[in-house]
């Protein structure tokens, strides 16, 4: 038996699924990374969890922005 039955067999279009789905997971890896990077980051400077401010008791994250703003009647 020669292995170049088997290879025969492979799909192109399967393969290149495969590879989609590793660099679509690889990206996911990566976005989440950089968001625990984020998070700890953030509280080296004294912040809180910016997901959780009412846990942690810290108001700055959550204060900033417009959504806290006064809006003129």
């Amino acid at each position: 038996m020669d292995g170049s039955s088997d290879k025969a067999k492979v799909d192109p279009g399967d393969t290149a699924r495969i590879d989609r789905r590793k660099s679509v997971l690889a990206q996911i890896e990566a976005a989440l990374l950089a968001d625990k990077l984020a998070i700890e980051e953030l509280r080296e400077r004294g912040g809180g969890d910016p997901y959780n401010t009412a846990a942690t008791g810290s108001d700055r994250v959550a204060s900033s922005g417009v959504w806290n703003a006064r809006r003129p009647r």
